[in-house]
């Protein structure tokens, strides 16, 4: 998917209201936060109207995504997002190492892993039942932090070609 059709899931996102967006963070409590019947109020209109809608693996992908989009941003409020396409979500975590943890520095050994850095290779090690709830935690830890959020969907709806990869690859460029 383009960067303009998250473009308009964002902007259709920021339409709902603050019931809107509990509903759909709610849903990432679930291992699968697109069987979360309440939250079909808020998203099968915007489906009903994308072709890739049908898609089931489309349609988890943009039940997850709303879910986390709307536990990091408040309603109508604008987020802060990384506009260069390459700045993935192991960037953002990377920076947020950097910052977290500005004298670590790494020698190979899984015992100088940082929480931080443990945490997000078991995200990236997630399967698909676990990744709500490893990606939501993440997330947490990062308010505040710039994310690409087109980048977020597009990698999240491309998981099995690479992108544990790719986040791991920018993580590790941006904490050296």
């Amino acid at each position: 998917m383009t960067s303009t059709y998250t473009e308009r899931l964002i902007d259709y996102l920021k339409q709902l209201d603050s019931r809107g967006y509990a509903v759909l963070r709610r849903a990432l409590a679930e291992s699968q936060p697109h069987d979360y019947i309440p939250a079909f109020a808020y998203l099968e209109p915007f489906l009903n109207e994308e072709p890739e809608g049908e898609s089931s693996f489309f349609r988890r992908t943009v039940y997850l995504f709303a879910g986390l989009y709307c536990l990091v941003n408040r309603t109508n409020e604008e987020s802060s997002v990384l506009t260069e396409t390459w700045q993935n979500f192991g960037y953002s975590v990377g920076r947020f190492h950097k910052e977290k943890y500005p004298e670590h520095t790494y020698k190979g050994q899984s015992k100088d892993l940082t929480s931080l850095e443990q945490r997000f290779l078991v995200l990236l090690d997630s399967d698909e039942e676990q990744r709500p709830y490893f990606l939501r935690q993440m997330l947490m830890m990062l308010k505040g932090e710039a994310i690409h959020w087109p980048q977020l969907f597009n990698d999240l709806q491309y998981w099995s070609n690479g992108t544990p990869q790719r986040w791991a690859r920018q993580f590790y460029k941006t904490i050296h």
